[in-house]
């Protein structure tokens, strides 16, 4: 993948040389899949709507600190 590579501690990743169209659609993606989601059923985050996914608690954390950092004036 040209836009993924290995960050500089073992576990991390950077996502590189994107357009800004590319990111706007990442963001877009992010944004919806916190909104849509999350009803917690024994532990793991489920999408409401028949919105597909499943997340377990680490994995709903992350998301939601990732899409408060794109937008860091809501919330």
């Amino acid at each position: 993948m040209k836009h993924l590579r290995n960050g500089k501690e073992e576990g991390m990743y950077d996502i590189v040389d994107l357009s800004t169209t590319q990111l706007n659609v990442i963001c877009f993606l992010l944004e919806t899949l916190d909104n849509r989601c999350f009803t917690e059923e024994a532990g793991e985050f489920y999408g409401n709507d028949n919105f597909a996914v499943k997340l377990n608690a680490e994995q709903r954390k992350a998301l939601r600190d990732f899409v408060v950092e794109l937008r860091p004036n809501k919330d």
